[in-house]
């Protein structure tokens, strides 16, 4: 009997000490997630973990996939932010050219219609508009935009 409870105490603690092992395996697990949502910059993603890695997870994958697509975002909305801001300087010769104004200005001294219209700056200015809010939809997290519209 006491042969038994010998085996069975043996057995147990082996059980607790793979138990321990594979619960300090997850939260490496988890840390390595953890880390790899700060990973969001070109020199950082150099650091994440392959998938051979003890603490590499699909999770794991999933998170890094995600962070590439928020830099690629960024990296969109900010060559967006540069075209945009050269088109509004450009904009702005051009208006300050024909009739010595500025761009948020409504009046505009070059030619203009009997209604008092310059199709000219009217189209520069939608176009203008135009930019803008796709500039905005894509500085704006889908969550947001489910908001705005709900």
């Amino acid at each position: 009997m006491m042969e038994r409870i010998l085996e069975l105490e043996k057995a147990l603690r082996e059980s607790h000490a793979r138990e321990k092992e594979l619960r300090e395996e997850h939260t490496m697990q988890l840390v390595a997630i953890m880390t790899a949502t700060f990973q969001n910059t070109e020199s950082t993603i150099k650091d994440r973990i392959e998938k051979g890695n003890t603490y590499w997870t699909v999770a794991y994958s999933d998170v890094c996939r995600a962070i590439d697509r928020e830099m690629e975002r960024r990296s969109e909305r900010d060559t967006l932010t540069q075209q945009l801001s050269a088109a509004r300087e450009a904009l702005q010769h051009v208006k300050e050219f024909y009739e010595g104004g500025d761009i948020n200005s409504t009046e505009c001294r070059c030619y203009k219609d009997p209604e008092g219209h310059c199709p000219y700056c009217s189209m520069i200015t939608r176009e203008v508009k135009v930019v803008d809010k796709a500039l905005l939809s894509l500085a704006t997290p889908p969550h947001h935009k489910r908001e705005e519209e709900g």
